[in-house]
């Protein structure tokens, strides 16, 4: 889960984790020289009363008389662990299991010391040993299950923690850290399960009632989930991240009591210095772009800074094709790949290389295949780690890294934070500043980007000449005819239809809506939900006064027919402060208008790049009031909105919105410039790409 770190969790606390209570004192005093035992015992009696300088300093003393002697090794090797001298404890360690290849706390010992040094092989190596020694050493297989879990062996990772429990079933740690990974394997019942029994045991634990509150959130049971955010932030008041989080919970069921209070909270709570807390959940309450950077810059610092790991990248001559890295989770049947695919098509193979890296599931759709048919090179990396990834695009010379995901789910920002490669660029997955030092540009328009906005982005920005979103010229509509009755839609009666995600609809665009039902006779919401948000969303409904049957739900079909249904609305009304995206573009490709309100942050202006790019500028509005008229006018005006669904018809072949080839184009002059300035030595620049 989001924040979690399976290192973090196994060698956070050297002193209850590296324990000396399993090696016996009568065993290591028999062993010890008579000249040496006095001082040992000395030694020995500091270290486990937490005089670590004192034990250090005898133990230093007895090593000089004995340099050779293995226990002495170890436990001087676990002092500087304790110390956080990670290397030197490595170092001791190794020439204790030199001298003594059967000792198994020593083996456990190394192991969680390399493991705290990110040398996670070498970690599970040792740890091997260790457990093949002392089959019953819990703590080893502790160790075990946490490398084996940031090798992204997750499967091995469970049975390494169920090993653990076999040993030790009451420790909250381990059922804590197996719920992270059943999580990660999207087994979310089972990790429920572990969570519930990590907080049987350690009530106190404030980020297991987090953990647990967002396996909740992902098995739908939002209001079990406020309260576990409740038990946490109970624990945790001074988290930010958990206000976001809980607040984010809210929006996605829409349920809006005591909203004002809880976004002027969350505003303040991200104002503080050094606040984290995760940036795409507060897309959707959150219209400020200064704020947003502030928010993005704050969870780099905390969650993915720049990584020196693989050392400098060197600037190399250029020969031959241009090499294109396109990073994703989302090469399957997701909104992104519906977006990007004819992009990728698109592209001038003479003059770029392109390879994918699948960092998500694997998938046997058509989508996938026509996107691995699209690349040079389809690399299925979704179980390699950060540093395994980065340095395969390093080895493949890979010129441009272009990050599809951003903040978004299943974020792999630790590759770009390695340095990928030369250029990192941020597109289209993630709408906003990431605000990451290892980022050089982030592609937009200058709709999404206005000038006066500029000084709340960090990287240079690549102004594209349309709109910036990519856009499939090959989506498939269903043929055959699709009727208001097989929608639930009245014979009779205008649609107004929004197919947005249901946390973006916030209470003020909802009140809108309402008053246009109200104003429009025999007119309908047609909304995407079910359960418990639509219930929520009929409730909120008639507190305004509308009938609740007025509000319909449209269950989630296959693309095809999703995009069929658009044609039996009159108009599609957007949301405000996260715009539609993919949905806008859907619309649009169907044939449906759609009505914006532009805000202030990349997220809130999507919308309106997109109809500026289509030819339908007058959909474009600037505040609720204006959105409010124009939609009321639409409806009351059925020849002028004719017209427009006309217009929009008729540019759809033709309109730059649509224009995949020129968009490919634009983007390849992008990729170009930012090349020239590297091999002319000039650092990244904001770059204006002409028609």
């Amino acid at each position: 889960m989001p924040g979690d770190s399976f290192a973090a969790d196994a060698v956070g606390g050297w002193a209850a984790l590296v324990p000396l209570s399993p090696i016996s004192a009568s065993s290591i005093f028999a062993a010890m020289p008579a000249d040496t035992e006095p001082l040992f015992r000395d030694a020995f009696a500091w270290h486990q009363q937490g005089r670590i300088d004192d034990a250090r300093r005898l133990y230093q003393q007895i090593l000089a008389l004995e340099p050779d002697h293995p226990k002495e090794l170890h436990l001087l090797g676990v002092v500087a662990a304790q110390e956080g001298e990670l290397e030197t404890a490595v170092g001791l360690l190794q020439r204790a299991v030199a001298v003594a290849p059967d000792a198994a706390g020593a083996w456990r010992d190394l192991g969680a010391a390399l493991l705290g040094l990110g040398r996670h092989d070498a970690a599970l190596a040792a740890l091997d040993h260790a457990v093949a020694l002392k089959p019953a050493l819990a703590v080893a297989h502790f160790h075990r299950a946490s490398v084996l879990a940031e090798l992204n062996r997750r499967v091995e990772a469970v049975a390494a923690y169920d090993r653990v429990l076999d040993l030790t079933p009451d420790d909250p740690q381990a059922h804590y850290n197996r719920g992270i990974v059943l999580a990660e394997l999207q087994r979310f019942e089972a990790a429920l399960a572990s969570y519930d029994r990590a907080l049987a045991l350690d009530p106190a634990d404030g980020n297991a009632h987090r953990n647990r509150a967002l396996v909740l959130v992902e098995l739908k049971r939002f209001d079990a989930a406020l309260a576990a955010f409740d038990a946490a932030l109970a624990l945790l008041p001074a988290d930010p991240g958990l206000l976001v989080q809980r607040l984010d919970a809210k929006l996605r069921h829409c349920r809006w009591d005591d909203l004002d209070a809880e976004l002027a909270a969350v505003a303040v709570a991200v104002e503080a210095p050094g606040a984290v807390c995760e940036p795409f959940a507060l897309l959707a309450a959150i219209d400020d772009p200064a704020l947003l950077r502030r928010a993005a810059a704050n969870y780099v610092a905390a969650h993915c800074p720049p990584d020196p790991a693989l050392g400098p990248l060197v600037t190399v001559a250029r020969g031959g094709r241009l090499r294109l890295g396109y990073f994703s989770t989302d090469f399957h049947d997701h909104a992104l790949a519906y977006l990007a695919a004819d992009l990728f098509e698109c592209h001038d193979r003479s003059a770029f290389e392109l390879v994918a890296f699948s960092l998500g599931p694997e998938s046997d759709s058509p989508m996938r295949h026509r996107l691995v048919a699209a690349f040079d090179s389809f690399l299925d990396l979704r179980d390699a780690r950060d540093i395994d990834v980065a340095r395969r695009a390093r080895a493949l010379g890979i010129d441009v890294a272009i990050d599809l995901n951003g903040f978004t789910t299943g974020a792999r920002e630790g590759v770009f934070a390695l340095r990928a490669a030369p250029i990192q660029v941020a597109y289209l997955g993630y709408p906003g500043t990431m605000a990451a030092p290892y980022i050089d540009y982030l592609i937009a328009d200058r709709c999404v980007i206005p000038d006066e906005a500029r000084p709340h982005y960090a990287e240079k920005i690549v102004y594209l000449p349309h709109s910036y979103q990519a856009n499939d010229r090959q989506r498939p509509i269903a043929a055959g005819e699709v009727t208001r009755a097989s929608a639930g839609l009245p014979a009779d009666g205008f649609v107004f239809c929004c197919f947005n995600n249901n946390y973006k609809i916030m209470p003020q665009v909802f009140a809108v809506w309402m008053r246009l039902l109200g104003a429009v006779p025999g007119s309908v919401l047609w909304l995407l939900g079910d359960g418990t948000t639509a219930a929520n969303l009929r409730c909120e409904a008639a507190a305004r006064g509308v009938d609740p049957a007025r509000l319909v739900f449209a269950p989630r079909l296959a693309y095809a027919e999703y995009l069929a249904r658009y044609r039996l609305a009159d108009l599609f009304l957007d949301t405000l402060p996260y715009n539609a995206h993919t949905t806008a573009s859907d619309a649009l490709w169907a044939g449906l208008p759609v009505l914006t309100c532009a805000g202030q942050s990349f997220q809130a202006r999507v919308a309106a790049s997109l109809l500026l790019a289509v030819g339908l500028p007058e959909l474009v509005t600037s505040d609720l009031g204006a959105y409010e008229a124009e939609a009321l006018d639409l409806a009351l005006r059925p020849t002028r909105l004719a017209a427009l669904r006309a217009r929009l018809i008729a540019n759809r072949s033709t309109a730059a919105l649509f224009d995949t080839p020129g968009l490919a184009g634009a983007l390849e002059a992008g990729y170009v410039r930012m090349c020239d300035r590297r091999q002319a030595g000039l650092p990244p620049a904001d770059l204006v790409i002409a028609v």
